[in-house]
């Protein structure tokens, strides 16, 4: 057999869309679900560092237990 040209520079799934068309939409659908994965998990570890980030601004960890509430509303303008 020929070398494809197309094939070696772009890799075996190049033709394939044609030949085996469910095959190629089962994985782009895998692709699209794995990068919506991983942005879901890049998301929650963003959310993660900005809790972070608001505890110890606050000096309390979230959520706040009942002690802590007391502090946080003592902080609050025109309380006390």
């Amino acid at each position: 057999m020929a070398p494809d040209p197309i094939r070696d520079a772009f890799g075996p799934t190049v033709g394939t869309a044609l030949s085996d068309p469910l095959g190629e939409v089962g994985r782009r659908t895998r692709d699209l679900v794995y990068v919506g994965v991983g942005f879901g998990v890049l998301g929650f570890q963003r959310l993660q560092v900005r809790r972070r980030e608001l505890e110890s601004s606050l000096g309390v960890a979230l959520p706040p237990k009942p002690d802590d509430l007391g502090r946080l509303f003592g902080r609050l303008p025109g309380s006390r």
